[in-house]
């Protein structure tokens, strides 16, 4: 009996200290664009947009959520040229998962000095 006990306490610390927090989703903090942008898409069809976003950042970084508000005119501007290199095509709804995925990529990469985004959501993207 004490054996079968301490076998289920050494699984136990195994399974909460080495393979939950494998499947555990990191804790978010959301920045939510409070300017939304109108865009026209590119190519033989343009079609107008409404688009507004939120940017999801691991709620540990402490300097995230400034460095977004002080990029904030930085922001809008590559998103308005991201959204407008973007063919109707590409600004479909069941594109979406891509183009958030390359959204993300891009703000890491070209716009903030550590790479904050975890996700990107659509608040509002619609055609007008």
């Amino acid at each position: 009996m004490k054996k079968l006990f301490c076998k289920s306490i050494i699984i136990g610390l195994f399974l909460s200290l080495l393979v939950i927090p494998l499947f555990a989703k990191e804790k978010l903090d959301w920045y939510i664009m409070d300017n939304a942008i109108t865009v026209t898409s590119r190519g033989e069809v343009h079609e107008k947009y409404y688009i507004q976003l939120a940017i999801g950042y691991n709620i540990s970084e402490k300097k995230a959520q400034a460095e977004l508000k002080s990029r904030k005119i930085e922001l809008i501007d590559f998103l308005r040229r991201f959204f407008s290199n973007c063919s109707a095509e590409d600004l479909k709804p069941e594109n979406d998962a891509v183009l958030r995925a390359k959204l993300k990529d891009e703000i890491n990469q070209n716009l903030l000095t550590k790479p904050f985004v975890e996700d990107v959501k659509f608040i509002q993207k619609r055609k007008l």
